[in-house]
């Protein structure tokens, strides 16, 4: 039986707005904005994990703020166990939810290069290194 192991909120986290961005570091939402990376604020973080035998479970939920008045391009790289998966992935953004449909890389990628060329918000998330993995998401709405 799954049980959960613990629940932990991490608000409020002090806004990055003004904060030179890490060079393409883990864990941010960088846009490029006035051609240079912008970090976009982190409001919070919810960490919920669970063990089924020799496994865990952990599910992340980041929420970010879009600070401008634009529709921007968006990319979230971040670290996982090589001996991680990506079983699931959502992507709400204000009244819609993008839920993840795993296809190959380049049908999933021609999909998304679609999506967003019609206007549309669309994430493709892709497996960078066994270690590394990034969800870009476009036409991402101001505010």
């Amino acid at each position: 039986m799954t049980q959960p192991l613990r629940t932990v909120d991490l608000l409020p986290i002090p806004s990055t707005e003004g904060a030179e961005p890490q060079s393409r570091g883990l864990g941010g939402l960088l846009a490029l904005s006035a051609g240079a990376e912008r970090a976009f604020p982190l409001l919070g973080v919810k960490v919920r994990a669970s063990i089924v035998g020799p496994c865990a479970r952990t599910v992340i939920e980041q929420r970010f703020h879009n600070p401008l008045s634009v529709t921007l391009d968006v990319v979230h790289i971040f670290p996982l166990p090589e001996d991680g998966a990506v079983v699931e992935v959502e992507l709400v953004c204000g009244d819609l939810i993008v839920r993840a449909e795993c296809q190959e890389r380049e049908q999933a990628a021609a999909r998304f290069a679609e999506a967003q060329a019609a206007g549309h918000r669309a994430a493709l998330l892709s497996r960078e290194r066994d270690d590394v993995h990034t969800l870009r998401v476009g036409n991402l709405a101001p505010g």
